[in-house]
């Protein structure tokens, strides 16, 4: 059933009405009107009658814009009452998500977002005769993009009709914008107001502002005896600190039965905002922000009290933070807040400024279009194709920062392409009627599927906060909200807090909703709102996007990673405590509010970055750097420097540096050259895999390649000379010439090269030609290569052939000549050979000795180098001592020189001969250019080898049985480099009866105890038969000479020559048990032989020990002492086999015969000269006994072959001349005893 017909006659009453025909005239003749209208002049509801009544021969549609919903649902109301129609019918409104209208609807009120999205499809607006739009004076972003697309739609409609409506306006600058058009001002119905001018003092505006306050208010209660006390100021910290205040004030002056204080702001609770509208019994002073200004209208105000100063929205574009400065405010807002106390009477309003200031203020407020994002402005007209910005005419041209801005936050977002043209997921955000971000938002819940909870927070972040936090109750709200606190988001408390609200929403009572917001400080109609507007994004998104809510809660990972889509430019590093680094080096803290406040996480991400008393990360949550560069994806600026070679990987790598809008994300990430930079990739591949032979394995052209190269770099060390090798650059370019482009790493290198290989087994190999520095370095390396004696390439020792090694390699620790040593050549390499160096540089190392000799001496050697080259030519290579044979040679030229004179220590490195040992597999274990130096490091390296070897073995003392396993077995260790072996043996322990089952660091001396300790275990096995046996054999009387350890010992000597001799030592108790049955048997023959040699021993014993009384006089003072020595170390030792007793035996006839001739003439003399050679090697043999104390160790057992050497020299010498003297060679001495010094570590 149709509405009644409409009455369009226009209310009398109203200033409006009066001007009614001026404006229908203008609006039929021009097209477009601006009409001034004072708050109450009736416009927002007259003017839309008017044009319904132009219109109705057209037939045409009236659209009234608001910019608010609430206001756009009430005028709709008020407009239908009055012209007596249905509501939803021929007067319908129009909201976001929400149409109240139809087919017959004749005036559709709406919010201006709503005409502006309907212009995506029409911009030319077709099916309207006349648009309205009110409050224009605000100059949002949607106001002057809509004023904007009506002018364009005015070019190709002239017909269409336009009013722009405002109570304060520039109405000549609105006139130029629509060419000319008629200004109309329409008084309001308001009572006049004085204006008085209260200026504070500048010199502490900070403490004046409460006094001064105080002051104006108590003028105004003076003059006015009724009405209420509206004070604007710039923000909520101003109200908390006046509040207390003005309390204050009034409790001093007895005011507080008769006014009260109330606040207002934005974030105040519903409960507290009621408070300002209701009427009560008391006066009220109502201290608010501007959202009393223009948003609400405050009852009962008579007079205001104007700081002039207000917080002003502005956004950094170059650090996209959201600004809230502190400004002055424009004259018309200004006249704005004068006017608010206008309304029910004539009013009074205090300026606590100065009058002249106020008049160099801005008319108008700046408009919404130069100080906030135009992100959402320039996606509107991308999709509509409306070109540039700059030919677009809007009111005030947006600044070009704010542009640049605005593509590069729809490039973040994945809306813009490089060329400036929507991509497809732009269009598709265009076609939401949500802001960018949060359309980005949506897109990404419906790809990772997490849109549930996307459209929730979507929702929520498109309305104010719903949770409430005054500052009276802040900690009681914040105790009351704890459960919903997530230390690591925001983002996730929001949630569970819409899940817990929608709950109580689906299955409580009213009573329950109720009673649930206010237990938990929410603002009840925001959370209505919430739901409402969440319900009207889900149906957008199931219908416009067919998309489908997820069932499974999204993980917290993919609800962070679709927040990070929408909100890449607020990130923050955290740069130092409490404080984080965002984009463009802006930084900014979390707000106090947030869970995460004083939790400070490495990486994190906020709703909004705004500007305040400081600035503030609101609504923020931890993320992953991982997260960030993903989202930001080809936007990360990647640099990358100190490219280096991987042999493991077997490619270049560099380090990269990825930054956002200036933010680092990462720093120091090794990646693969290759992908960045492959030319630059394949040259240095060339450079370090093959020219510095980096490249992984072991191919034969490098190995081939590697040996020329070393050759011929020895070849220029023996002459010190860099004039034969190639540098590196002829060899880059070697293999640059045969390696085709794309080989950039070992892995294409090793596919590429098996390939060519086949056909080419050649390939890669470089001749001499290719590595010579030119053709004469040829002819160079012909002549090097004949001087082999003079440079030889190894040195001969007693214990095999030692490598010699060149380097030129100045001021290095390898530079000059390096002869590499076996471990055990370090003991037999003659100390004066390394003195010499090589031929080839001997005639240097002489010239830099005589350097080191006193001028006055040196001066008789000018030239030093020619007389250098004589000497070195004159001198038999190698032989003895370099010094002596320079002094020699020195002094044959009339130079007066001694040896101690050279100062050998101040010889360049390079002339002094570099020892190195090394392992079996060439590594160097030790150097130095001092063989006494080298010895004594080895030495200390070997014990600490075995003293871990010892350690680690199990053995076994006091043995009378063979009771163990098998011995002989060898066993390694390598400590620091050095290989120490040792073989599990038995060896007699001193207490003669048992043995011990240990480690032994010698071969030769393992066996020579285990053998010793089979004759032990022999001689306990046959004890009887020898207690038996022994007592019938001739000679046997001289047992009883003998103590109890060393009848033992003869008696062990009498089974080993019985059992063990000439057979192997036995290594197993098995194999001992053999030899007893031999042993029984040859029992009383090894018995006889034994015997006999001992008596004989004992006969020549008793001879030496009757003629040493003959030397008790003080004649034989010199020898006597000596003659006791040589006769004590004549005795055996341990052995007394038949052969040993021998051995003892001969030295005692020769010390019968040193007796005899120490009494012809010149005896004492001759035998002293002959026994100092004699006593210093014994000396020595002391030293090296005391060194040696382990019995049958290596070291013990060289000492004893030593001293056995040493006494058969003793006895040779006293028996020169007799057919059974020992045999002694020098050499064989000298051998013996570096061989016990480099046992004993000596």
């Amino acid at each position: 059933m149709g509405s009644a017909s409409p009455n369009l006659t226009l209310a009398p009453g109203l200033p409006i009405t009066q001007h009614a025909e001026t404006i229908a005239d203008h609006l039929k003749s021009s097209g477009v009107v601006i009409v001034c209208g004072e708050t109450g002049s009736g416009k927002s509801t007259q003017l839309p009658k008017l044009c319904w009544a132009l219109g109705l021969e057209s037939g045409g549609l009236v659209g009234h814009t608001q910019p608010r919903r609430i206001a756009a649902r009430s005028v709709a109301t008020r407009v239908a009452e009055e012209v007596g129609v249905e509501l939803g019918r021929e007067v319908g409104w129009s909201v976001r998500f929400t149409d109240r209208t139809r087919a017959e609807t004749k005036l559709r009120v709406m919010t201006d977002g709503i005409l502006l999205a309907e212009a995506q499809r029409d911009r030319h607006f077709s099916r309207y005769d006349t648009i309205i739009v009110d409050e224009a004076h605000e100059r949002s972003l949607n106001i002057d993009f809509l004023l904007g697309l009506l002018r364009r739609a005015r070019e190709k409609r002239p017909e269409l009709r336009v009013i722009v409506t405002s109570a304060t306006i520039d109405p000549q600058r609105m006139a130029q914008h629509f060419d000319g058009a008629p200004v109309v001002n329409v008084e309001g119905r308001t009572y006049p107001v004085e204006v008085r001018w209260r200026p504070r003092s500048e010199q502490d505006a900070s403490l004046e502002l409460e006094s001064s306050v105080a002051s104006a208010f108590d003028e105004i209660r003076r003059e006015m005896p009724a009405g209420d006390v509206l004070t604007f100021l710039s923000g909520e910290r101003e109200i908390r600190e006046l509040t207390s205040y003005m309390r204050g004030h009034l409790q001093r002056h007895r005011l507080v039965d008769r006014w009260e204080i109330l606040p207002l702001y934005g974030r105040l609770s519903v409960e507290d905002q009621a408070k300002v509208f209701a009427s009560g019994t008391r006066r009220r002073i109502v201290l608010a922000t501007n959202v009393a200004e223009t948003s609400v209208t405050v009852p009962g105000v008579r007079a205001v009290i104007d700081l002039g100063h207000a917080r002003i929205s502005r956004f950094h574009t170059k650090t996209r933070v959201l600004r809230l400065p502190i400004e002055p405010i424009s004259q018309a807002s200004a006249n704005q807040r004068s006017g608010r106390c206008g309304r029910v009477g004539p009013g009074l309003c205090l300026r606590l400024y100065d009058e002249q200031e106020f008049s160099h203020r801005r008319a108008f407020t700046e408009p919404e279009i130069r100080r906030t994002n135009l992100a959402s402005v320039l996606l509107r007209m991308r999709a509509m194709r409306l070109g540039s910005v700059k030919d677009f005419p809007f009111l005030d041209t947006p600044k070009l920062s704010a542009v640049r801005e605005a593509e590069l936050s729809l490039r973040e977002i994945g809306a813009l392409r490089q060329d400036g043209k929507l991509t497809a997921l732009g269009r598709r955000l265009s076609r939401l009627p949500v802001d960018p971000r949060l359309g980005r938002l949506i897109l990404e819940g419906i790809q990772r599927d997490a849109l549930r909870e996307m459209l929730t927070l979507a929702a929520v972040l498109s309305l104010p906060d719903p949770r409430e936090r005054s500052v009276e109750k802040r900690d009681e709200a914040d105790a009351a909200r704890r459960k919903w606190r997530r230390a690591s988001s925001d983002f996730l408390s929001l949630l569970a807090l819409y899940e817990d609200w929608k709950q109580v929403k689906e299955e409580g009572t009213r009573g329950d909703v109720r009673r649930f917001c206010k237990e938990h400080h929410l603002h009840p109609l925001r959370m209505q709102e919430w739901t409402d507007l969440r319900r009207q994004l889900e149906q957008m998104a199931t219908q416009a996007l067919k998309a489908t809510p997820n069932i499974v809660p999204a993980t917290s990972e993919s609800i962070h990673r679709c927040l990070l889509t929408a909100f890449l430019g607020n990130i923050g590093r955290l740069d130092k405590r409490g404080e984080y680094r965002g984009i463009r080096d802006a930084k900014f803290a979390i707000f106090p509010d947030s869970g995460l406040f004083k939790k400070d996480p490495k990486w994190i991400v906020a709703a909004e970055i705004v500007e305040t008393s400081r600035r503030w990360g609101r609504l923020c949550a931890k993320v992953q750097p991982s997260w960030i560069e993903e989202a930001a994806a080809d936007r990360v600026v990647r640099s990358w420097d100190h490219p280096e070679w991987d042999a493991e990987r077997g490619e270049m790598l560099a380090r990269e540096r990825g930054e956002f809008l200036g933010l680092e994300l990462y720093g120091r990430r090794r990646v693969a050259l290759a992908p960045r930079d492959p030319r630059l990739a394949r040259e240095l591949f060339i450079q370090h895999a093959l020219v510095e032979e980096g490249l992984p394995g072991r191919e034969d052209f490098l190995v081939a390649n590697r040996e020329l190269v070393l050759r011929l770099r020895e070849m220029e060390a023996r002459r010190r000379q860099r004039d034969l090798l190639a540098g590196d650059a002829r060899r880059h370019a070697f293999y640059d010439r045969q390696l085709p482009d794309h080989v950039v790493g070992t892995r294409s290198f090793r596919k590429w090269f098996r390939k060519a290989h086949k056909r080419n087994p050649e390939l890669l190999r470089m001749t001499e030609a290719d590595a010579l520095r030119d053709e004469d370095a040829g002819e160079r390396l012909r002549r090097i290569a004949a001087e082999e004696t003079a440079f030889p390439s190894a040195f001969l020792t007693g214990a095999g052939p030692a490598k010699v090694r060149y380097a030129f390699q100045p001021g290095e620790e390898v530079d000059g000549v390096r002869l590499q040593l076996a471990p055990e050549q370090v003991a037999v390499l003659d100390e004066d050979r390394p003195g010499w160096l090589v031929p080839g540089r001997l005639a240097e190392r002489i010239e830099a000795l005589c350097r080191t000799l006193p001028r006055d001496v040196r001066r008789g050697l000018m030239p030093l180098a020619d007389q250098a080259q004589k000497i070195a030519a004159e001198l038999p290579f190698g032989r003895g001592n370099l010094l002596v044979a320079l002094t020699e040679a020195c002094r044959e030229r009339g130079v007066p020189v001694q040896v101690n004179q050279f100062q050998p220590d101040q010889v360049p490195d390079d002339l002094k001969m570099l020892l190195e040992v090394v392992d079996d597999r060439g590594e160097v274990i030790a150097r130095s250019r001092d063989l006494a130096d080298l010895r004594r490091r080895l030495g200390a390296r070997i014990a600490e080898a075995s003293v871990a070897l010892a350690d680690a073995f199990e053995g076994q003392v006091g043995l009378q049985h063979w009771t163990v396993g098998p011995v002989g077995e060898v066993l390694r260790t390598v400590r620091r480099g050095v290989l120490v072996e040792a073989w599990s043996a038995l060896v007699p322990e001193s207490n003669g009866t048992t043995v011990a089952y240990q480690l032994v660091f010698s071969k030769d001396a393992a066996d020579a105890a285990t053998r010793a300790s089979c004759a032990r275990f022999l001689a306990a096995d046959l004890a009887e038969d020898l207690d038996r046996q022994l007592p019938l054999l001739p000679g046997s009387e001289v047992l009883d000479q003998l103590d109890v350890p060393t009848k033992q010992m003869v008696r062990e000597a009498i089974v080993a020559f019985a059992g063990l001799e000439e057979v192997a030592t036995p290594q197993s108790a098995e194999a001992l048990q053999s030899r007893f049955d031999p042993a029984w048997r040859g029992l009383w023959k090894a018995a006889e032989e034994v015997l006999s040699s001992l008596q004989h021993h004992r006969s020549l014993a008793a001879q030496v020990a009757a003629r040493l009384v003959d030397f008790d006089r003080p004649v034989w003072d010199e020898v006597r002492d000596d003659l006791r020595r040589q006769y004590l170390r004549a005795l055996p030792r341990l052995g007394w086999s038949p052969v040993a007793l021998h051995r003892s035996s001969t030295r005692l006839r020769g010390l019968l015969i040193r007796m005899d001739r120490l009494k012809s003439p010149q005896g004492i003399a001759r035998d002293v000269a002959v026994q100092k050679e004699i006593n210093a090697h014994r000396r020595t043999v002391d030293i090296l006994r005391d060194k040696a104390s382990e019995p049958w160790s290596a070291a013990w057992r060289a000492v004893e072959h030593l001293h056995d050497l040493v006494e058969d020299l003793a006895a040779a010498r006293c028996m020169v001349g007799e057919r059974s003297a020992p045999e002694v060679h020098p050499d064989h001495l000298t051998e013996a005893i570096r061989q016990a010094e480099h046992s004993s570590g000596t």
